[in-house]
Protein backbone atom coordinates (compact mmCIF):
# COMPACT_ATOMS: atom_id res chain seq x y z
CA UNK A 1 0.00 0.00 0.00
CA UNK A 2 1.37 3.37 -1.00
CA UNK A 3 1.80 5.83 1.88
CA UNK A 4 0.78 9.48 1.36
CA UNK A 5 2.94 12.22 2.77
CA UNK A 6 2.08 15.84 3.38
CA UNK A 7 3.81 19.07 4.32
CA UNK A 8 2.94 22.59 5.28
CA UNK A 9 4.95 25.65 4.64
CA UNK A 10 6.05 28.08 7.29
CA UNK A 11 4.04 30.80 5.56
CA UNK A 12 0.86 28.72 5.67
CA UNK A 13 1.48 28.02 9.36
CA UNK A 14 1.67 31.74 10.07
CA UNK A 15 -1.49 32.39 8.04
CA UNK A 16 -3.39 29.58 9.77
CA UNK A 17 -2.28 30.83 13.18
CA UNK A 18 -3.47 34.36 12.34
CA UNK A 19 -6.82 33.11 11.02
CA UNK A 20 -7.42 30.95 14.07
CA UNK A 21 -6.36 33.84 16.33
CA UNK A 22 -8.83 36.13 14.59
CA UNK A 23 -11.56 33.48 14.88
CA UNK A 24 -11.00 32.95 18.60
CA UNK A 25 -10.69 36.70 19.20
CA UNK A 26 -13.99 37.40 17.41
CA UNK A 27 -15.57 34.53 19.31
CA UNK A 28 -14.42 36.08 22.58
CA UNK A 29 -15.66 39.52 21.52
CA UNK A 30 -19.06 38.01 20.74
CA UNK A 31 -19.01 36.16 24.05
CA UNK A 32 -18.07 39.38 25.88
CA UNK A 33 -21.12 41.24 24.57
CA UNK A 34 -23.32 38.25 25.31
CA UNK A 35 -21.95 38.26 28.84
CA UNK A 36 -22.81 41.94 29.08
CA UNK A 37 -26.41 41.21 28.09
CA UNK A 38 -26.49 38.20 30.38
CA UNK A 39 -25.25 40.06 33.47
CA UNK A 40 -27.47 43.04 32.71
CA UNK A 41 -30.53 40.80 32.60
CA UNK A 42 -29.39 38.80 35.64
CA UNK A 43 -28.91 41.96 37.69
CA UNK A 44 -32.40 43.20 36.75
CA UNK A 45 -34.00 39.88 37.64
CA UNK A 46 -32.12 39.88 40.95
CA UNK A 47 -33.25 43.40 41.82
CA UNK A 48 -36.85 42.51 40.98
CA UNK A 49 -36.51 39.34 43.07
CA UNK A 50 -35.48 41.45 46.06
CA UNK A 51 -38.55 43.64 45.62
CA UNK A 52 -40.72 40.55 45.26
CA UNK A 53 -40.04 39.83 48.95
CA UNK A 54 -42.76 42.32 49.92
CA UNK A 55 -44.86 42.11 53.06
CA UNK A 56 -47.79 39.95 51.97
CA UNK A 57 -50.42 41.09 54.54
CA UNK A 58 -49.76 44.71 53.59
CA UNK A 59 -50.48 43.91 49.95
CA UNK A 60 -53.41 41.58 50.50
CA UNK A 61 -55.24 43.81 52.97
CA UNK A 62 -54.28 47.33 51.88
CA UNK A 63 -52.93 47.12 48.32
CA UNK A 64 -49.51 48.51 49.31
CA UNK A 65 -46.06 47.08 48.60
CA UNK A 66 -43.04 47.28 50.85
CA UNK A 67 -40.01 45.13 51.69
CA UNK A 68 -39.58 44.69 55.43
CA UNK A 69 -35.96 45.67 56.04
CA UNK A 70 -36.14 44.27 59.57
CA UNK A 71 -36.99 40.73 58.38
CA UNK A 72 -38.99 40.04 61.53
CA UNK A 73 -36.34 41.44 63.86
CA UNK A 74 -36.69 44.37 66.24
CA UNK A 75 -34.29 46.56 64.25
CA UNK A 76 -33.52 47.41 60.63
CA UNK A 77 -31.25 44.80 59.01
CA UNK A 78 -29.80 46.11 55.76
CA UNK A 79 -27.14 43.38 55.75
CA UNK A 80 -29.74 40.62 55.37
CA UNK A 81 -31.22 42.42 52.37
CA UNK A 82 -27.79 42.59 50.72
CA UNK A 83 -27.12 38.90 51.43
CA UNK A 84 -30.38 37.95 49.76
CA UNK A 85 -29.52 40.22 46.83
CA UNK A 86 -26.12 38.50 46.49
CA UNK A 87 -27.80 35.09 46.49
CA UNK A 88 -30.15 36.15 43.69
CA UNK A 89 -27.17 37.46 41.69
CA UNK A 90 -25.41 34.15 42.16
CA UNK A 91 -28.41 32.10 41.06
CA UNK A 92 -29.23 34.27 38.06
CA UNK A 93 -25.61 34.61 36.94
CA UNK A 94 -25.40 30.86 36.27
CA UNK A 95 -22.14 30.57 38.18
CA UNK A 96 -22.51 26.82 38.65
CA UNK A 97 -21.83 24.29 35.92
CA UNK A 98 -19.86 24.67 32.69
CA UNK A 99 -21.09 26.79 29.80
CA UNK A 100 -20.09 29.76 27.71
CA UNK A 101 -21.77 32.50 29.80
CA UNK A 102 -20.83 31.88 33.39
CA UNK A 103 -20.67 35.02 35.56
CA UNK A 104 -19.72 35.29 39.22
CA UNK A 105 -21.21 37.92 41.57
CA UNK A 106 -18.57 40.19 43.00
CA UNK A 107 -20.68 42.66 45.02
CA UNK A 108 -24.33 43.24 45.94
CA UNK A 109 -25.18 46.49 47.69
CA UNK A 110 -28.17 48.60 48.72
CA UNK A 111 -26.74 52.07 48.23
CA UNK A 112 -29.73 54.34 48.95
CA UNK A 113 -33.36 53.67 49.75
CA UNK A 114 -36.67 55.23 50.74
CA UNK A 115 -39.27 53.89 53.16
CA UNK A 116 -43.02 54.45 53.01
CA UNK A 117 -43.01 57.07 55.78
CA UNK A 118 -40.30 59.34 54.34
CA UNK A 119 -41.13 63.00 53.65
CA UNK A 120 -44.38 62.97 55.64
CA UNK A 121 -45.54 59.60 54.27
CA UNK A 122 -45.06 60.59 50.62
CA UNK A 123 -44.23 57.04 49.57
CA UNK A 124 -47.39 55.69 51.16
CA UNK A 125 -49.55 58.41 49.57
CA UNK A 126 -48.08 57.83 46.09
CA UNK A 127 -48.39 54.05 46.36
CA UNK A 128 -51.96 54.30 47.59
CA UNK A 129 -52.81 56.57 44.66
CA UNK A 130 -51.23 54.16 42.20
CA UNK A 131 -53.13 51.20 43.64
CA UNK A 132 -56.51 52.79 42.81
CA UNK A 133 -55.78 54.99 39.80
CA UNK A 134 -56.91 52.37 37.28
CA UNK A 135 -60.29 52.11 39.01
CA UNK A 136 -61.01 55.83 39.23
CA UNK A 137 -61.87 57.95 36.23
CA UNK A 138 -61.59 61.70 35.85
CA UNK A 139 -65.31 62.05 36.67
CA UNK A 140 -64.80 60.37 40.03
CA UNK A 141 -61.84 62.63 40.83
CA UNK A 142 -63.90 65.72 39.91
CA UNK A 143 -66.82 64.54 42.04
CA UNK A 144 -64.53 63.84 44.98
CA UNK A 145 -62.96 67.28 44.65
CA UNK A 146 -66.39 68.93 44.44
CA UNK A 147 -67.71 67.07 47.49
CA UNK A 148 -64.61 67.96 49.51
CA UNK A 149 -64.86 71.62 48.53
CA UNK A 150 -68.54 71.80 49.52
CA UNK A 151 -68.01 70.12 52.87
CA UNK A 152 -64.95 72.25 53.53
CA UNK A 153 -66.94 75.37 52.74
CA UNK A 154 -69.65 74.25 55.16
CA UNK A 155 -67.01 73.53 57.80
CA UNK A 156 -65.56 77.02 57.43
CA UNK A 157 -69.02 78.54 57.83
CA UNK A 158 -69.43 76.47 60.99
CA UNK A 159 -66.25 77.87 62.48
CA UNK A 160 -64.16 74.71 62.10
CA UNK A 161 -65.71 71.33 62.84
CA UNK A 162 -62.52 69.75 64.11
CA UNK A 163 -61.94 72.46 66.69
CA UNK A 164 -65.56 72.38 67.81
CA UNK A 165 -65.61 68.61 68.03
CA UNK A 166 -62.43 68.52 70.09
CA UNK A 167 -64.10 70.73 72.69
CA UNK A 168 -67.75 69.95 72.11
CA UNK A 169 -68.72 70.94 75.62
CA UNK A 170 -68.06 74.56 74.65
CA UNK A 171 -70.82 74.30 72.09
CA UNK A 172 -73.24 72.54 74.41
CA UNK A 173 -72.74 74.66 77.53
CA UNK A 174 -74.26 77.98 78.45
CA UNK A 175 -71.39 80.18 77.26
CA UNK A 176 -71.46 79.62 73.51
CA UNK A 177 -74.21 80.07 70.91
CA UNK A 178 -75.08 77.36 68.38
CA UNK A 179 -72.20 77.06 65.90
CA UNK A 180 -74.13 78.13 62.83
CA UNK A 181 -76.16 81.05 64.20
CA UNK A 182 -74.02 83.70 62.55
CA UNK A 183 -72.79 81.80 59.51
CA UNK A 184 -75.57 81.92 56.94
CA UNK A 185 -74.73 84.30 54.08
CA UNK A 186 -77.54 86.76 53.38
CA UNK A 187 -79.48 85.80 56.51
CA UNK A 188 -77.18 86.84 59.30
CA UNK A 189 -78.43 88.73 62.36
CA UNK A 190 -77.17 92.18 63.06
CA UNK A 191 -74.14 92.75 65.26
CA UNK A 192 -76.42 93.90 68.06
CA UNK A 193 -78.44 90.67 67.82
CA UNK A 194 -75.25 88.60 67.77
CA UNK A 195 -74.13 90.20 71.02
CA UNK A 196 -77.46 89.44 72.63
CA UNK A 197 -77.28 85.81 71.41
CA UNK A 198 -73.80 85.43 72.87
CA UNK A 199 -75.13 86.57 76.22
CA UNK A 200 -77.89 83.95 76.27
CA UNK A 201 -77.58 80.41 77.62
CA UNK A 202 -77.45 77.83 74.84
CA UNK A 203 -80.99 76.44 74.65
CA UNK A 204 -79.76 73.15 73.19
CA UNK A 205 -78.49 72.02 76.57
CA UNK A 206 -81.71 73.02 78.32
CA UNK A 207 -84.28 71.70 75.85
CA UNK A 208 -82.48 68.66 74.40
CA UNK A 209 -79.97 67.11 76.83
CA UNK A 210 -77.77 65.71 74.08
CA UNK A 211 -74.12 66.35 74.88
CA UNK A 212 -70.98 64.65 73.69
CA UNK A 213 -71.56 61.62 75.89
CA UNK A 214 -75.17 61.04 74.87
CA UNK A 215 -74.93 61.66 71.15
CA UNK A 216 -74.66 57.96 70.25
CA UNK A 217 -77.77 57.09 72.26
CA UNK A 218 -79.64 59.81 70.37
CA UNK A 219 -78.69 58.97 66.78
CA UNK A 220 -78.20 55.19 66.96
CA UNK A 221 -80.89 52.55 67.53
CA UNK A 222 -81.37 51.35 71.10
CA UNK A 223 -80.11 47.88 70.20
CA UNK A 224 -77.09 49.14 68.21
CA UNK A 225 -74.01 46.93 68.67
CA UNK A 226 -71.21 49.40 69.38
CA UNK A 227 -67.67 48.04 69.34
CA UNK A 228 -65.61 48.10 72.54
CA UNK A 229 -62.30 47.52 70.69
CA UNK A 230 -59.25 49.68 71.40
CA UNK A 231 -55.80 49.96 69.84
CA UNK A 232 -53.27 47.66 71.48
CA UNK A 233 -50.21 49.68 70.47
CA UNK A 234 -49.48 52.39 73.02
CA UNK A 235 -49.69 56.01 71.94
CA UNK A 236 -45.95 56.60 72.16
CA UNK A 237 -45.26 53.60 69.88
CA UNK A 238 -47.74 54.50 67.14
CA UNK A 239 -46.43 55.63 63.77
CA UNK A 240 -48.44 58.84 64.05
CA UNK A 241 -46.64 59.81 67.25
CA UNK A 242 -43.23 58.12 67.52
CA UNK A 243 -40.01 59.39 65.98
CA UNK A 244 -39.86 57.61 62.63
CA UNK A 245 -36.82 56.05 61.03
CA UNK A 246 -35.99 57.33 57.58
CA UNK A 247 -34.29 56.21 54.41
CA UNK A 248 -31.21 57.70 52.79
CA UNK A 249 -32.81 58.88 49.55
CA UNK A 250 -34.73 62.07 48.85
CA UNK A 251 -38.43 61.32 48.35
CA UNK A 252 -40.66 63.14 45.88
CA UNK A 253 -43.76 64.81 47.30
CA UNK A 254 -47.11 63.56 45.95
CA UNK A 255 -48.87 65.59 43.25
CA UNK A 256 -52.34 67.10 43.70
CA UNK A 257 -54.17 64.32 41.85
CA UNK A 258 -52.25 61.70 43.85
CA UNK A 259 -53.56 63.24 47.08
CA UNK A 260 -57.14 62.98 45.79
CA UNK A 261 -56.58 59.36 44.79
CA UNK A 262 -55.03 58.72 48.20
CA UNK A 263 -58.22 60.03 49.88
CA UNK A 264 -60.24 57.70 47.69
CA UNK A 265 -57.95 54.82 48.69
CA UNK A 266 -58.59 55.62 52.36
CA UNK A 267 -62.33 55.41 51.89
CA UNK A 268 -62.14 52.13 49.94
CA UNK A 269 -59.57 50.45 52.18
CA UNK A 270 -60.57 51.27 55.76
CA UNK A 271 -63.88 50.22 57.28
CA UNK A 272 -66.53 52.42 58.91
CA UNK A 273 -69.41 51.98 61.34
CA UNK A 274 -71.81 51.19 58.48
CA UNK A 275 -69.54 48.53 56.93
CA UNK A 276 -68.50 45.01 57.87
CA UNK A 277 -65.48 45.16 60.17
CA UNK A 278 -62.06 43.75 59.35
CA UNK A 279 -60.97 40.74 61.38
CA UNK A 280 -58.30 41.21 64.05
CA UNK A 281 -58.54 44.99 64.01
CA UNK A 282 -60.40 47.88 65.53
CA UNK A 283 -63.84 48.15 63.92
CA UNK A 284 -64.19 51.83 63.05
CA UNK A 285 -61.05 52.48 61.05
CA UNK A 286 -62.02 55.57 59.07
CA UNK A 287 -63.36 57.10 62.27
CA UNK A 288 -59.89 56.61 63.76
CA UNK A 289 -58.26 58.24 60.72
CA UNK A 290 -60.48 61.28 61.33
CA UNK A 291 -60.40 61.47 65.15
CA UNK A 292 -57.31 59.56 66.29
CA UNK A 293 -58.77 58.41 69.63
CA UNK A 294 -57.79 55.19 71.43
CA UNK A 295 -61.11 53.34 71.28
CA UNK A 296 -63.81 52.66 68.73
CA UNK A 297 -66.43 54.30 70.97
CA UNK A 298 -64.51 57.56 71.24
CA UNK A 299 -63.77 57.63 67.52
CA UNK A 300 -67.42 57.01 66.67
CA UNK A 301 -68.51 59.76 69.08
CA UNK A 302 -66.05 62.24 67.61
CA UNK A 303 -67.09 61.45 64.04
CA UNK A 304 -70.81 61.62 64.76
CA UNK A 305 -70.31 64.91 66.60
CA UNK A 306 -68.44 66.41 63.64
CA UNK A 307 -71.19 65.21 61.34
CA UNK A 308 -73.85 66.69 63.59
CA UNK A 309 -72.15 70.09 63.58
CA UNK A 310 -71.72 69.96 59.82
CA UNK A 311 -75.35 69.02 59.20
CA UNK A 312 -76.53 71.75 61.60
CA UNK A 313 -74.60 74.34 59.63
CA UNK A 314 -75.92 73.06 56.30
CA UNK A 315 -79.47 72.84 57.60
CA UNK A 316 -79.27 76.35 59.04
CA UNK A 317 -78.21 77.58 55.63
CA UNK A 318 -81.16 75.78 54.04
CA UNK A 319 -83.86 76.86 56.47
CA UNK A 320 -82.87 80.52 56.36
CA UNK A 321 -83.62 80.46 52.63
CA UNK A 322 -87.04 78.90 53.23
CA UNK A 323 -89.39 81.89 53.55
CA UNK A 324 -92.32 79.80 54.79
CA UNK A 325 -90.40 78.28 57.69
CA UNK A 326 -88.68 81.56 58.50
CA UNK A 327 -92.16 83.10 58.68
CA UNK A 328 -93.28 80.40 61.13
CA UNK A 329 -90.22 81.06 63.23
CA UNK A 330 -90.81 84.82 63.30
CA UNK A 331 -94.40 84.27 64.47
CA UNK A 332 -93.30 81.98 67.30
CA UNK A 333 -90.43 84.32 68.21
CA UNK A 334 -92.83 87.27 68.49
CA UNK A 335 -95.16 85.25 70.76
CA UNK A 336 -92.31 84.16 73.04
CA UNK A 337 -90.80 87.66 73.23
CA UNK A 338 -94.19 89.14 74.02
CA UNK A 339 -94.81 86.59 76.78
CA UNK A 340 -91.42 87.51 78.21
CA UNK A 341 -92.47 91.17 78.03
CA UNK A 342 -89.33 91.84 76.03
CA UNK A 343 -90.43 92.30 72.39
CA UNK A 344 -87.03 93.75 71.54
CA UNK A 345 -85.61 90.21 71.87
CA UNK A 346 -87.71 88.98 68.96
CA UNK A 347 -84.71 88.68 66.57
CA UNK A 348 -82.61 86.91 69.21
CA UNK A 349 -85.36 84.37 69.85
CA UNK A 350 -85.87 83.93 66.10
CA UNK A 351 -82.29 82.83 65.47
CA UNK A 352 -82.23 80.63 68.56
CA UNK A 353 -85.37 78.86 67.30
CA UNK A 354 -83.83 78.46 63.83
CA UNK A 355 -80.73 76.94 65.44
CA UNK A 356 -82.89 74.55 67.49
CA UNK A 357 -84.87 73.54 64.43
CA UNK A 358 -81.69 72.95 62.41
CA UNK A 359 -80.27 70.92 65.27
CA UNK A 360 -83.29 68.62 65.45
CA UNK A 361 -83.24 68.20 61.67
CA UNK A 362 -79.58 67.23 61.96
CA UNK A 363 -80.41 64.53 64.50
CA UNK A 364 -82.89 63.03 62.02
CA UNK A 365 -80.25 63.24 59.28
CA UNK A 366 -77.72 61.35 61.38
CA UNK A 367 -80.19 58.58 62.12
CA UNK A 368 -80.61 58.05 58.39
CA UNK A 369 -76.86 58.26 57.71
CA UNK A 370 -75.83 55.82 60.44
CA UNK A 371 -78.52 53.43 59.20
CA UNK A 372 -76.84 53.33 55.77
CA UNK A 373 -79.04 55.88 54.02
CA UNK A 374 -78.32 59.18 52.28
CA UNK A 375 -79.42 62.77 52.83
CA UNK A 376 -79.12 65.77 50.49
CA UNK A 377 -76.03 67.87 51.06
CA UNK A 378 -78.07 71.06 50.68
CA UNK A 379 -81.78 70.65 51.35
CA UNK A 380 -84.68 72.16 49.47
CA UNK A 381 -87.94 73.00 51.35
CA UNK A 382 -89.41 69.71 50.10
CA UNK A 383 -86.53 67.75 51.66
CA UNK A 384 -87.15 69.10 55.17
CA UNK A 385 -88.36 66.55 57.71
CA UNK A 386 -88.92 68.06 61.17
CA UNK A 387 -91.81 70.30 62.19
CA UNK A 388 -91.46 73.39 64.36
CA UNK A 389 -94.33 72.33 66.61
CA UNK A 390 -93.14 68.74 67.20
CA UNK A 391 -89.41 69.15 67.78
CA UNK A 392 -89.29 67.29 71.09
CA UNK A 393 -91.39 64.47 69.66
CA UNK A 394 -89.05 64.18 66.68
CA UNK A 395 -86.09 63.80 69.04
CA UNK A 396 -87.50 61.10 71.29
CA UNK A 397 -89.51 58.96 68.84
CA UNK A 398 -86.53 57.79 66.80
CA UNK A 399 -87.81 59.44 63.64
CA UNK A 400 -85.42 59.50 60.65
CA UNK A 401 -84.91 61.87 57.74
CA UNK A 402 -86.04 60.87 54.26
CA UNK A 403 -83.40 60.63 51.56
CA UNK A 404 -84.78 63.53 49.51
CA UNK A 405 -83.42 64.75 46.19
CA UNK A 406 -80.41 66.56 44.73
CA UNK A 407 -76.81 65.67 45.61
CA UNK A 408 -77.22 62.97 48.24
CA UNK A 409 -74.31 61.79 50.36
CA UNK A 410 -74.14 58.77 52.65
CA UNK A 411 -72.22 58.30 55.90
CA UNK A 412 -69.12 56.98 54.13
CA UNK A 413 -69.16 59.91 51.70
CA UNK A 414 -69.07 62.40 54.57
CA UNK A 415 -66.21 60.48 56.18
CA UNK A 416 -64.31 60.55 52.91
CA UNK A 417 -64.72 64.34 52.84
CA UNK A 418 -63.63 64.63 56.50
CA UNK A 419 -60.54 62.51 55.77
CA UNK A 420 -59.74 64.66 52.72
CA UNK A 421 -59.85 67.76 54.93
CA UNK A 422 -57.51 66.15 57.45
CA UNK A 423 -53.83 67.04 56.81
CA UNK A 424 -52.18 64.25 54.81
CA UNK A 425 -49.45 63.82 57.39
CA UNK A 426 -52.07 63.25 60.09
CA UNK A 427 -54.34 60.90 58.14
CA UNK A 428 -51.42 58.88 56.72
CA UNK A 429 -49.86 58.53 60.16
CA UNK A 430 -53.12 57.22 61.58
CA UNK A 431 -53.53 54.90 58.60
CA UNK A 432 -50.08 53.49 59.45
CA UNK A 433 -51.24 53.01 63.05
CA UNK A 434 -54.14 50.89 61.80
CA UNK A 435 -51.99 48.84 59.43
CA UNK A 436 -49.39 48.12 62.10
CA UNK A 437 -52.14 47.30 64.60
CA UNK A 438 -53.74 44.77 62.26
CA UNK A 439 -50.56 43.15 60.87
CA UNK A 440 -48.85 42.85 64.28
CA UNK A 441 -51.68 40.67 65.52
CA UNK A 442 -50.09 37.94 63.39
CA UNK A 443 -47.16 36.26 65.16
CA UNK A 444 -45.00 36.28 62.02
CA UNK A 445 -45.21 40.07 61.74
CA UNK A 446 -45.26 41.17 65.37
CA UNK A 447 -42.33 43.58 64.81
CA UNK A 448 -43.60 45.18 61.60
CA UNK A 449 -43.02 48.93 61.33
CA UNK A 450 -44.11 51.11 58.45
CA UNK A 451 -40.93 53.18 58.70
CA UNK A 452 -38.87 50.08 57.85
CA UNK A 453 -40.76 49.15 54.70
CA UNK A 454 -38.64 49.88 51.64
CA UNK A 455 -40.51 50.98 48.53
CA UNK A 456 -37.68 52.46 46.44
CA UNK A 457 -33.96 51.76 46.32
CA UNK A 458 -30.70 52.14 44.39
CA UNK A 459 -29.00 48.75 44.13
CA UNK A 460 -25.48 47.99 42.90
CA UNK A 461 -24.69 44.66 41.25
CA UNK A 462 -21.15 43.70 40.16
CA UNK A 463 -20.21 40.59 38.19
CA UNK A 464 -16.95 39.02 37.10
CA UNK A 465 -16.47 36.58 34.21
CA UNK A 466 -13.39 34.72 32.97
CA UNK A 467 -12.26 34.85 29.33
CA UNK A 468 -12.67 31.55 27.50
CA UNK A 469 -11.33 31.71 23.93
CA UNK A 470 -8.42 34.07 24.62
CA UNK A 471 -6.31 31.20 25.96
CA UNK A 472 -6.04 29.97 22.33
CA UNK A 473 -4.71 33.30 21.12
CA UNK A 474 -0.93 33.60 21.56
CA UNK A 475 -1.19 37.39 21.89
CA UNK A 476 -3.27 37.02 25.09
CA UNK A 477 -1.48 34.06 26.66
CA UNK A 478 0.13 34.66 30.00
CA UNK A 479 -1.48 35.79 33.19
CA UNK A 480 -5.15 35.00 33.69
CA UNK A 481 -7.60 37.89 33.17
CA UNK A 482 -11.21 38.61 34.20
CA UNK A 483 -14.04 40.90 33.00
CA UNK A 484 -15.85 43.29 35.35
CA UNK A 485 -19.50 44.30 34.83
CA UNK A 486 -21.20 46.83 37.13
CA UNK A 487 -24.87 47.94 37.17
CA UNK A 488 -26.57 50.49 39.37
CA UNK A 489 -30.35 50.26 39.20
CA UNK A 490 -33.20 52.17 40.81
CA UNK A 491 -36.40 50.27 41.36
CA UNK A 492 -39.60 51.73 42.79
CA UNK A 493 -43.05 50.29 43.31
CA UNK A 494 -44.39 53.65 42.11
CA UNK A 495 -42.06 54.73 39.29
CA UNK A 496 -40.82 51.38 37.98
CA UNK A 497 -37.25 50.47 37.03
CA UNK A 498 -34.44 52.70 35.82
CA UNK A 499 -30.85 51.80 34.90
CA UNK A 500 -28.74 54.58 36.40
CA UNK A 501 -25.24 53.47 35.40
CA UNK A 502 -23.71 50.49 33.61
CA UNK A 503 -20.00 49.98 33.17
CA UNK A 504 -17.83 47.22 31.73
CA UNK A 505 -14.16 47.12 32.40
CA UNK A 506 -11.39 45.74 30.22
CA UNK A 507 -9.90 42.35 31.11
CA UNK A 508 -8.31 42.66 34.52
CA UNK A 509 -5.77 40.59 36.39
CA UNK A 510 -7.47 38.15 38.69
CA UNK A 511 -7.04 39.00 42.33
Amino acid sequence: MKRLSGSITVFLSFVLTMVLGLFFTMSEVLRFFCLKKQTDRASLISVESCFADYCRPLWEEYGLLGVDLSYGKSELDKETFEKRFYRYLDENGNADGTHFFQAYPKKAGLLDYSVLTDNDFSGLVREAAKSVENNVGSDMISMLSELTDKVKSAEERSGGLSDLAESGEDVMNGNAPPASVSTVPGSEPSEETKEKIRGCPNPLINVFPVGIGGILKTVLPVDADISKESLMISKSERASRRTLESGTMQTDAPKAHEKLLYDYWLSKTFRTYTQEARENSVKYEMEYVICGKDSDVENLKGTVWRLLLLREGLNMASICKDSARVGETETLALIIATLLTQPELKDVVKYVILALWSYVESILDLRTLTDGGKVPLIKSPADWNSDLWTLITDIYTGRKAKEGSGLKVDYNGYLLAFAAMTPVKTSAGRACDLMEEHIRRSEDYKNIRMDRLLYRGDLLAEYQAKPLFLSFVPLFTGEWKVYDFSYRRRLSYVDGEELLTASKGPPQEAG
